[in-house]
This record gives structure tokens, C-alpha cells and sequence, in this order.
């Protein structure tokens, strides 16, 4: 092995910059999650967060085939799409919830720099900022649990994280995030 494969990056963090001025709290966990990825990986990781429109779409790729942007997109050096994050830091109803969640997985392909990535093995976490009075936490831990039961192809591929207070629902988020590249990272 030469030295330049040695330190070649094996993962790289996609954002929508447009989240990122829209979504304050989004923009937190994109620097936060890069600092601490810094500190695990090292080398591994690419120097700076990428700024694109991860954009999942079906068929060919066009005006008509694409989906909603997403916030987030950790990629590895193979071109796999793991994990892909939305944050609903406004909250979210059922409705809100299933579209999110579909709007991934209908997808055939994700957009990334111009470049189509494939979805076949992905990690989808969802936060949502809940209201502190309540049932909307539950509500959306049933509805995960039904959306996986119902279809099995999502099983164990999503997650969805909720929390009244938008601080800990980034550091939650965060961690999600840092423990499935954890596991991917391991021999």
C-alpha cells in the first residue's frame, strides 16, 4: 500500500448550504458533527464539510424527476451514500413525517455534486423538534415503529429523533450520526 492510499479520505460530509442559512440549528450539527468526526477519524475524513444540494430523484435525473433536498449526506469513499439526515427544526406532523421517510426511499438515486450515488444500504435519521406539551414524540415513535413493520425493506434503516429542546435534539442527532459511522468504520 502506498503512502498516498494510506491517507486517502474514506468519508465525506455533504450539506445543503441552504439548509444551513435557513436552519440555524442545522448549520450547528454540520459543524459539530464535523468536529468530532475530525477528532475520531482523522485522516479518514475529508478536511471540510461539502457544500452541495444532496437531492434524491427517480429515473432519469431532471426538473421532473428529482425529490426535496436533504440537510445531510454521509458518503464514503466507495461513492455509498450511509447516512442521509433531515431535521425538522419547526416540528412535524404524521403527514410531514411519511414524506419525509418516502421521499428517500421512493428515490432511486441521490444527486450529489453532480454525481449520482446510490441509496441501496443507507441509514435515514429524521429530527424533529416536538412541542413540549403533548403527544407529537410519541406519536412519531409509533409511526416509526408501524412504518417499519409494515415495510420491511425499511427495517432498522431509520431513525427518528425527537426532542423539545432544539440543543438536544442536535446533540442527539449528532450522536446518532457519530454511532452509525462508528459501526461502518469497524473492521
Amino acid at each position: 500500500m502506498t503512502k498516498e492510499n494510506e491517507t486517502e479520505v474514506k468519508w465525506t460530509l455533504f450539506y445543503d448550504p441552504h439548509s444551513r442559512e435557513k436552519g440555524k440549528k442545522t448549520k450547528e450539527l454540520v459543524d459539530k458533527l464535523h468536529k468530532e468526526l475530525i477528532e475520531k477519524l482523522g485522516k479518514d475524513l475529508h478536511s471540510q464539510p461539502v457544500k452541495c444540494e444532496p437531492t434524491p430523484y427517480f429515473g432519469e435525473y431532471s426538473t421532473a424527476s428529482t425529490l426535496a433536498n436533504i440537510d445531510l449526506a454521509v458518503v464514503n469513499k466507495s461513492k455509498e451514500v450511509k447516512v442521509l439526515c433531515e431535521i425538522e427544526e419547526r416540528g412535524a406532523s404524521p403527514k410531514k413525517i411519511i414524506g419525509d421517510i418516502v421521499n428517500i426511499f421512493l428515490a432511486e438515486k441521490i444527486m450529489i455534486r453532480g454525481a449520482p450515488h446510490d441509496l441501496d444500504n443507507l441509514y435515514f435519521i429524521l429530527g424533529i423538534k416536538v412541542k413540549e406539551s403533548g403527544k407529537s414524540a410519541e406519536k412519531a415513535d409509533n409511526l416509526e415503529g408501524l412504518i417499519q413493520d409494515k415495510i420491511p425493506k425499511l427495517r432498522n434503516r431509520i431513525k427518528i429523533v425527537c426532542d423539545n429542546n432544539i440543543n438536544n435534539l442536535i446533540d442527539k442527532i449528532k450522536e446518532k450520526i457519530l454511532d452509525k459511522i462508528e459501526a461502518l468504520s469497524s473492521p
